[in-house]
């Protein structure tokens, strides 16, 4: 059985900022918390299948993963999916949907994370850490809304 979670936050832009902001890997290192490098595994414009690596600082630890996007539904709906096989997990799949909804005059982001094919002790030890899988996705979202404010402010 998948571990899953959800976390939301609201913007004060619209879904079609928001969704830009969230595809928009060549500024992912002015507001992903912990990101030390993104390298694209492909070219040409962001979209379907598109593919990159990310390395971050977790739980005190340099981890690089793989990702690629699933599902492109601008400005609505984006699927990423992190392939652990490829990655510093060495296991499972990590899936991050994002629904983006008007809310006013801005917009709601909900996440919704599943990881899935874990096995023996790594699907043990996720469950002790589902709190800080969902923690950092919320600091992921609480950090893209004050970037957003931020590039508001400033211009």
């Amino acid at each position: 059985m998948p571990l899953e979670f959800e976390v939301a936050q609201e913007f004060e832009q619209s879904p079609r900022e928001v969704f830009q902001a969230l595809t928009d890997l060549d500024r992912f290192t002015e507001w992903v918390p912990g990101l030390l490098a993104l390298e694209r595994l492909d070219q040409g414009p962001v979209g379907p299948e598109t593919r990159w690596k990310e390395t971050r600082t977790f739980l005190g630890k340099e981890a690089t993963e793989e990702y690629e996007i699933v599902t492109f539904g601008p400005p609505s709906v984006l699927a990423v999916r992190a392939h652990g096989s490829r990655g510093g997990t060495e296991h499972g799949e990590y899936i991050f949907r994002y629904r983006i909804t008007p809310e006013g005059s801005g917009c709601k982001v909900t996440l919704h994370g599943q990881v899935r094919g874990l096995s023996g002790i790594a699907k043990w030890l996720s469950h002790l850490f589902a709190r800080t899988y969902r923690s950092a996705r919320a600091q992921d979202l609480e950090a893209l809304a004050e970037h957003l404010n931020g590039d508001a402010a400033s211009s």
